[in-house]
Formats: C-alpha cells, structure tokens, sequence
C-alpha cells in the first residue's frame, strides 16, 4: 500500500478488480481488504472493475452491480462509487 500511495501523487490509477475469488468469500484478497487499500490510496485514482463471466460466474454486469452495492453497503458514499465506476474510467479513456 505504501508503493501505491506514492505511485497515487504521480497520477497514476490503480484498477481494483472484484472477481470471483472475492466474490465466493476465498480471502485471497478480502473485499474489506480491498475497501481498505482504497481509503489509503484514494478514490481518485481508483477505477473498480470485474474479471467475472466464467461458467458458473455472474456477468460481468451483474458482477459489477454485486460490487457496487457491497460497496455502498460498506458505508462508500454513492458519490465516490460513481467516481471510480464511471468518472475515472471516461477520463482514462477520453483524456
């Protein structure tokens, strides 16, 4: 985390990826883990993503509204979801 918050003052984005070992509750990478490291590093250059759509998988829409709302059931404030969902993934693409 210490890495990424120094690589975050030089604008670089980091993409935390909700997949499907989270999602089933492995602990490889605990989704309160990965709300932790956001905090740290920051929201603003934080882009939230999936890997899903395996068999057997929800999609990868589904997938992100899972994320979503585990987020915002977290306590995330509905503006800093919309922030890494939708603002800072336009801006990479359209910068």
């Amino acid at each position: 985390v210490e890495n990424q918050i120094e690589l975050s003052k030089r604008d670089v984005f980091f993409e935390r990826c909700y997949y499907s070992s989270t999602l089933s509750g492995d602990k490889k990478v605990g989704f309160n883990q990965i709300i932790d490291h956001i905090k740290k590093v920051g929201f603003e250059n934080t882009v939230i993503s999936t890997d899903l759509g395996q068999k057997g998988n929800p999609n990868p829409v589904e997938g992100l509204k899972i994320v979503v709302s585990n987020l915002l059931e977290a306590g995330v404030a509905a503006s800093k979801v919309k922030k890494m969902v939708i603002d800072n993934p336009c801006y990479l693409l359209f910068q």
